[in-house]
């Protein structure tokens, strides 16, 4: 898994006490090590990401590395990826390889494309910002962050009913990834049922949520003491 999405996921089981090795191009090493704002020559960012986790340098296009990898999966309980879709076939390393040698694994595929682009089809950047603006998108990785997040819950989920329920359904079902798209941000989760309901799409309201107004922020200047 390299820069957000993915290494979130494994931050967070990380910090929940997963024993969570990183894989990571043995030369370049993970872009988010080169990413952002520096102190002393180290990213600050990937020092939230990348704690709790060691660093193993692989190049899984070489047969070499895939075969490294293949080793380390063979002991694992989870595999977390966010390449392009396509690129661990390419390397020999798809899902019918690796569970061939781990057939307990459990694979996490995360997918999908720019976080920009996720963020306005869901319709987050639609309904950010002041009423006479333009749609506003967030300042950090928001479509990310929520793929990181809900790929640690799936994986938690899988592992749940991989071992404490001991459920595999038909063979074929439960020997697939565990798939998250970026595009699924809950902006769209909420928007769907309301412009079904009422066929009213929400619109930039700055700090205001329908219904809730101790939600608004006031400046003390246009707030009546009298």
């Amino acid at each position: 898994a390299t820069v957000l999405a993915g290494p979130f996921a494994g931050q967070i089981l990380g910090d929940s006490g997963a024993d969570v090795s990183k894989v990571e191009h043995p030369r370049h090493g993970d872009a988010m090590r080169h990413h952002g704002q520096a102190k002393a020559g180290e990213s600050l960012w990937w020092k939230m990401i990348g704690r709790n986790k060691r660093s193993v340098g692989l190049y899984l296009g070489d047969p070499d590395g895939a075969e490294l990898f293949k080793r380390l999966v063979a002991t694992a309980d989870v595999v977390i990826e966010n390449f392009r879709p396509g690129t661990l076939e390419r390397y020999g390393l798809g899902w019918p390889e690796l569970s061939a040698v781990n057939r307990r694994l459990i694979l996490a595929r995360v997918t999908g494309s720019a976080g920009t682009l996720m963020e306005s089809m869901s319709g987050f950047a639609h309904i950010t910002g002041q009423p006479d603006g333009p749609p506003t998108l967030p300042p950090f990785g928001l479509a990310d962050s929520i793929a990181g997040i809900t790929t640690a819950a799936a994986v938690s989920m899988a592992l749940y009913h991989r071992d404490a329920r001991g459920e595999r359904r038909h063979q074929e079902e439960s020997d697939a990834p565990v798939n998250v798209d970026k595009t699924d941000v809950p902006a769209k989760q909420r928007q769907a049922p309301q412009q079904q309901h009422d066929d009213n799409c929400r619109a930039q309201c700055g700090n205001k949520r329908r219904g809730k107004r101790t939600h608004d922020v006031t400046s003390p200047a246009s707030v009546d003491n009298g």
